[in-house]
């Protein structure tokens, strides 16, 4: 069984619920206060109420706590899996969903310097959704938040090979001042992860060099908003197949050479 507090429901509780369900496959959540006797019971998940932190108990309470590292209740689970680190590497959302739970929206929104109503504008429906169905009964929705669950430790599997990929194959190209991370073509497709591999591993990259998914061909990719590289300069280059309106993507017709992509790269140097 899993017990949360009553009242308000938050994503925190939510997040950490289908990370327990899908290492646990436990069917029951309740929604009240955790008795003495709950609290000493291993077989009883207290998430977000209970006043403690005990993990061999399987009770995650984080209100008791210092707030400075905004360690969520989601956070202290993830944690206790050993799954803290590499999701907060993987998920943009990870972080700041916990500071949200720790701080409020409006301390994240002065953080992001923006104001709360224009977050409030781009959240996500599906979740006030989840919520407004896990306050009424949160066992209507525990089967999809098992779901969800599996899906971040598919995601976050995946991605753990993905990363000993990268950083075995991956070579860091210098143009000038700028930086380009660059995968060899017998290297599998390798996309899936390169952004949150460069957002924690090379900061400093601004684009990537990897082998096509359907043609025998090369993309090349800008992180973000990078000023380093302007790709729209070969729009009428022999070896380049397409690039993308916005400028941030460019394919080639061939599997050039290391060399060949490198003589391309400079044309495009800002």
């Amino acid at each position: 069984m899993i017990i949360n507090h009553p009242g308000r429901v938050h994503l925190d509780e939510i997040i950490a619920d289908g990370i327990v369900l899908a290492r646990t496959g436990i069917q029951d959540i309740k929604r009240r206060r955790a008795t003495e006797d709950e609290l000493k019971d291993p077989s009883v998940w207290v998430i977000d109420t209970g006043g403690e932190h005990t993990p061999g108990k399987h009770n995650f309470d984080h209100h008791q706590l210092d707030d400075k590292e905004h360690l969520s209740s989601f956070r202290l689970v993830a944690q206790y899996f050993g799954l803290d680190e590499i999701l907060a590497e993987y998920y943009d959302w990870y972080l700041t969903c916990a500071m949200v739970d720790c701080r409020g929206l409006g301390d994240v929104a002065a953080m992001l310097g923006t104001d709360q109503t224009i977050l409030h504008r781009i959240a996500d429906p599906i979740t006030h959704i989840i919520i407004s169905l896990f306050s009424e009964d949160p066992n209507k929705v525990a089967e999809a938040l098992m779901v969800g669950g599996m899906t971040i430790l598919r995601d976050i599997n995946k991605y753990k090979k993905r990363r000993a990929l990268f950083v075995e194959h991956a070579q860091v190209l210098q143009f000038g001042n700028s930086y380009c991370m660059f995968f060899p073509s017998d290297v599998e497709y390798a996309t899936f992860g390169v952004a949150q591999y460069k957002r924690a591993i090379l900061p400093h990259v601004a684009c990537s060099i990897t082998r096509d998914a359907s043609t025998e061909a090369w993309s090349i990719f800008k992180f973000g908003n990078d000023k380093s590289f302007d790709f729209k300069r070969l729009r009428k280059h022999k070896d380049v197949a397409y690039i993308a309106p916005t400028g941030f993507m460019v394919k080639t017709r061939i599997l050039l050479s290391l060399k060949q992509l490198q003589d391309l790269l400079h044309l495009t140097i800002v």
